[in-house]
């Protein structure tokens, strides 16, 4: 739409100036919701208006704009924080005008009617929030992604924390990958769009296309050397022109939205992937690791195992646990810092009794380094500041002088910053500063103490003011009063009208009387009116300054905040251990896998909550014995039982003890999961092709260090086919990747073919028959299942008696046809009946035959017998 189209559209020319206003900055953002400051509010105009009362539930109103009204509502300047993340979260992004001058500038600049100047100072979108209580206990990634045929990169950045990374994968590995970081915005080359679609399905809605010039190597480049000051690129480390490209594009994003606040942040740390376990994003899901299957935090693994007590402890605990390591060093490390708090739990307790005081500094510290802190940030950084050094102080009366070499690796970062504290508990006030003239206190600065001296005694000069008119003119209820509109005036009843003479001047009539102003209150006015001007003034140049000294220690501060964050998580995992019985996993490089007594946290956790036991179970997937075959009834905790086990692995890799008496672990390099059958609609894909394509992916990417669970597989196909899959399958896994496995099927045949490979171990999950009824004992025992006790399984699921009945019928009656032998020696060839029979026999087509089918022709057969 051109401007001149877009004029016609809203009755440009003949809109108040305030309108036209909002019209040229509507143009430049026309993607965006705008918020347009005006006094004491933020309004919205037009649709905007329209869409987002109805969002917010907020009182549609007009506004008059000379030849008809405009759409308008609006909300609190000072509640931006509470309404700003359900807009954003709804999709939208959020251009916030602010007046750039005030009142007082823009009558000087262009007298009494001049509109005061208004721009856009930051556009809110999904990756860019900072606001409190947006995803407290998540990361808020705003990523780039990059891509040619065979490699992606990625940059991504989190300005809540100012942590910012980047990475290259091959483009099988991309979903994984974004599914591990779990970006809330993802920038693409509006070339690639279509095609990440394709890879980044379940991303799709968080894909923010730009124009394939935005990515040019160039551009992006030049955007890398200006943010940093930097004269050569290779000061960031060894890129290739992809990484260079997702890097430089992110910086032009944020310099886009965030405007003159950019984020100072460090370099970006280069991730080597391998250094992480790959989860694909099919397991991940599977195993419910961030969320649950309904995309809810609730009921996830990491709701059951987090215990931390601070926001950015629960954040760093998240991309722990969506990250596990290959590192063994790392992992051991992590491991020996919670068996240190485990053993020893006074410490442990005493020091989250005192991180239990401890807000969010990391975010504070972004927000001053983005020139966004509010005075509460600054005492948010002073509480740190204290919580640190009781916290050195604790250790120090506990452990001596000097701190175990392992403790003093983990939380280098508490240090002191006593410089910082005092100016910050020098310059700011910590009572309620809603009770206060200034945020700044009155010893801090000289010239603060005379404006709020003059402003605290122009309230005694009003109140004088006012008992004098009540003298001179006899009105009792005289009142001076103050709004928006019209400043101080006088008001009086309207009988009271005719007692005031030519000193007061009339500024309005209400129904109930009238408004009047004075020289003399003009000129009190005008005086408070600068005091309050001057004082804010020297309030932010006070504040800039202070804010500008603490960032010159930023990177002690951010490394303070990230070491109380880091023992939050460790202490929280210690106690929890403890409180849960988990054990210390044993760490090799080889591809053992031990686990007794293993459990399933959020399974446990649930059972719990019904006053119910969970039954442990052993497993051993090591060299000689590295696939298990698992058989057994529908119901019985196959499922369970694979996932606990996968379970185990990522938590034992993130870095934490686990639910289990012993645990001896190999590393493992991926872990894949094929559990449960869904179609995918959106692709016009069936249960069985999800299956198969879910499948192939796993053993195209499996290595011998992986680990491998499947579920059920080929049910979405016929018997035969069913069978002939879930063998094959079996047997290249065994022959060919040679990984530790645990195969779970309803296809009790493959048992039996399975004694041919010296690898597999049959196992069930047992169950028994009490009194004609099932009772799943969900314990894991050697040998294949002799029954799938489907009909009992039935039954239970609330199947009609009668339908059971038949189906019991039914089923003796196969078992019996199953079961009738001749010896071979007794068969005429010769006979007519056995020549009818091998001719029918060889006209069925067995891959298209379905049960219900065979049961036909059973019959079939038996008439011919006949």
């Amino acid at each position: 739409m051109t401007f001149e189209e877009f004029k016609e559209k809203y009755n440009y020319e003949s809109a108040t100036s305030i309108i036209k206003q909002y019209l040229d900055i509507k143009y430049q953002n026309l993607d965006c919701i705008i918020l347009f400051r005006l006094g004491d509010f933020y309004e919205l105009f037009f649709e905007d208006a329209v869409i987002i009362s109805k969002l917010l539930g907020l009182t549609l109103t007009k506004r008059s704009n000379k030849e008809d009204n405009v759409p308008m509502c609006g909300v609190p300047y000072h509640a931006l924080a509470n309404y700003l993340p359900k807009i954003v979260e709804e999709g939208f992004k959020v251009a916030i005008c602010d007046q750039i001058e005030t009142p007082e500038e823009a009558k000087k600049r262009g007298g009494t009617k001049a509109v005061i100047k208004r721009d856009v100072v930051r556009i809110a979108t999904s990756g860019t929030m900072f606001e409190d209580g947006v995803v407290e206990n998540a990361p808020n990634y705003l990523m780039s992604l990059v891509c040619n045929q065979e490699t992606a990169a990625i940059a991504y950045v989190d300005i809540t924390t100012l942590e910012f990374k980047t990475t290259c994968v091959p483009i099988n590995c991309l979903l994984a990958e974004v599914t591990r970081i779990d970006p809330k915005e993802i920038l693409v080359p509006q070339s690639v769009r279509p095609l990440l679609h394709q890879i980044l399905t379940p991303y799709k809605s968080k894909l923010v296309s730009q124009v394939d010039s935005y990515f040019a190597v160039s551009k992006c480049t030049r955007s890398i050397l200006e943010y940093y000051n930097i004269a050569n690129i290779s000061s960031l480390g060894q890129l290739r022109d992809l990484s260079v490209v997702s890097i430089g594009s992110v910086l032009q994003y944020l310099s886009l939205t965030q405007k003159s606040n950019l984020p100072q942040l460090g370099f970006p740390k280069i991730l080597n992937n391998s250094k992480f376990m790959l989860i694909d994003a099919v397991t991940r899901s599977g195993l419910e690791i961030s969320r649950n299957n309904k995309g809810m935090v609730k009921g996830s693994l990491f709701d059951a195992l987090n215990s931390t007590i601070t926001k950015s402890g629960a954040r760093l605990f998240y991309s722990m646990l969506a990250s596990p390591l290959t590192d063994i060093e790392e992992i051991k490390f992590r491991h020996d810092l919670i068996e240190f708090f485990k053993d020893n739990l006074n410490l442990c307790n005493q020091i989250r009794s005192i991180l239990n005081q401890l807000g969010d500094p990391e975010r504070s510290i972004s927000r001053i380094n983005m020139h966004r802190a509010s005075p509460a940030d600054l005492l948010d950084l002073k509480n740190a500041i204290v919580i640190t050094n009781k916290i050195k102080e604790f250790f120090t009366s506990e452990l001596g002088l000097i701190m175990p070499d392992l403790l003093e690796k983990a939380f280098y970062g508490l240090q002191g910053h006593d410089e910082i504290y005092n100016l910050i508990h020098e310059a700011i006030i910590e009572t309620d500063l809603a009770e206060e003239v200034t945020y700044i206190k009155h010893s801090y600065h000289q010239k603060i103490q005379e404006l709020c001296d003059l402003i605290k005694d122009s309230h005694k000069i009003v109140g004088q003011l006012r008992l004098k008119y009540v003298s001179s003119t006899g009105i009792e209820n005289l009142k001076i009063s103050q709004n928006n509109v019209l400043g101080m005036f006088v008001e009086v009843s309207s009988r009271n009208i005719s007692k005031l003479d030519d000193t007061f001047i009339h500024r309005q009539t209400t129904v109930n009387g009238a408004r009047f102003t004075t020289s003399e209150l003009q000129n009190l006015e005008k005086d408070i009116i600068n005091a309050q001007g001057l004082l804010r003034g020297l309030e932010k140049e006070i504040f800039t300054e202070i804010c500008h000294s603490i960032m010159q220690e930023f990177i002690s501060l951010n490394s303070m905040a990230t070491s109380l964050n880091f023992l939050d998580v460790i202490t929280s995992a210690a106690l929890f251990a403890h409180e849960k019985n988990y054990c210390k996993p044993e760490m090799l490089e080889d591809n053992t896998f031990i686990i007794k007594d293993g459990r399933h946290p959020v399974v446990e956790d649930y059972l719990k909550s019904d006053q119910t036991s969970f039954i442990a179970n052993d497993s051993d997937l090591s060299d000689g014995h590295n696939i298990w075959l698992l058989t057994g009834p529908n119901m019985s905790g196959k499922s369970t039982f694979l996932r606990q086990n996968a379970v185990i692995a990522i938590i034992a890799q993130a870095g934490f003890f686990v639910p289990a008496s012993y645990a001896k672990i190999g590393i493992i390099d991926k872990v894949f999961s094929r559990i449960g059958a869904s179609d995918d609609l959106a692709k016009g894909q069936s249960t069985f092709m999800v299956e198969m394509t879910e499948t192939a992916a796993i053993l195209a990417q499996a290595t011998s260090k992986s680990l491998i669970i499947i579920d059920e597989l080929g049910r979405g196909t016929s018997t035969y086919d069913g069978v002939s899959i879930a063998l094959s399958c079996l047997e290249y896994i065994h022959d060919a990747i040679k990984c530790r496995s645990l195969f779970a099927t309803h296809y009790h045949e493959l048992a039996s073919f399975s004694s041919n490979w010296p690898n597999i171990r049959n196992y069930h999950v047992s169950a028994k028959e009490v009194a004609g009824s099932l009772l799943f004992l969900h314990k894991i025992k050697e040998g294949p299942s002799d029954r799938s006790y489907g009909i009992k399984i039935a039954k239970l699921a609330g199947i009609p008696i009668s339908v059971i009945r038949r189906a019991e019928q039914i089923f003796n009656s196969l078992q019996q046809d199953v079961k009738l032998t001749v010896p071979a020696d007794e068969i005429n060839y010769e006979d007519d009946n056995y020549q009818k029979i091998k001719d029918y026999i060889c006209k069925l087509d067995a891959n298209q035959i379905t049960p219900r089918n065979a049961l036909d022709e059973i019959f079939k057969l038996q008439e011919l017998i006949k």
